[in-house]
């Protein structure tokens, strides 16, 4: 009988330790999810000034082409 009552102790134990383990992998998991998401952010925000950039040479580019036109023709 002390012996069953061992292993249940000992597998309650590993399975507290397990658990505990468990516990920890988890929120370190949470923590690389927050830091991702932040991260995830600061990407949609260079891409959206990418875009704006782009758009922006666009706009320059097309102004230049009309004041070279406007030179030549002066």
């Amino acid at each position: 009988m002390s012996d069953e009552l061992d292993r249940q102790i000992d597998r309650a134990r590993t399975e507290g330790m397990i658990l505990a383990k468990l516990d920890t992998i988890e929120a370190k998991l949470d923590k690389a999810f927050g830091e991702l998401s932040k991260l995830e952010e600061r990407v949609n925000t260079l891409e959206t000034w990418r875009y704006k950039l782009i758009g922006a040479s666009a706009v320059i580019a097309t102004l230049a082409g009309v004041l070279s036109r406007l030179v030549i023709k002066a």
